[in-house]
């Protein structure tokens, strides 16, 4: 099993009041709470307005990685945010990609995605999941595109 800590998320009433304090010390007591416990990655997801998410997520991860040497699920509907994060190098770790945005997830298999917290029932979600291989050439030739298309997976 793995265990993903979902605790660093600005959903949540008092980690939402840490990151506008920027209250570093609730959030690295968070952090190593949940790595003491177990948890296998750290999740961050700012949920905050789009104009300052980008600052937010890469002020936690730093504050993250400081505090412990888990890999982290970055977590945002912005997937152009999710490209740049990778893109720049800011995980120390490889983590992973936590979205349920197809168009999230399309941008994240180019920028080398090969595992996703997804719903494999949606024949939408599948299919893109498929095109988005196909197209950055990780599927070789369209074959597992189109053996997916042939078994009625997505239309």
């Amino acid at each position: 099993m793995i265990i993903i800590g979902e605790k660093i998320n600005g959903a949540i009433p008092s980690i939402k009041q840490a990151i506008e304090d920027h209250n570093e010390e609730l959030i690295r007591e968070r952090v190593a709470a949940q790595a003491a416990a177990g948890a296998d990655y750290i999740d961050c997801a700012p949920s905050t307005a789009p104009e300052i998410e980008y600052d937010t997520m890469v002020w936690l991860i730093d504050l993250i990685q400081d505090v412990t040497d888990l890999p982290i699920s970055i977590d945002s509907p912005n997937p152009l945010l999710l490209k740049r994060i990778i893109e720049e190098g800011r995980l120390k770790r490889p983590g992973m990609v936590n979205s349920v945005n197809a168009g999230c997830m399309t941008v994240a298999v180019e920028a080398g995605l090969d595992s996703a917290i997804m719903d494999p029932c949606s024949s939408f979600m599948m299919g893109t999941l498929y095109a988005a291989e196909a197209l950055s050439q990780r599927d070789k030739g369209g074959r597992k595109y189109n053996r997916a298309f042939r078994k009625g997976i997505f239309k």
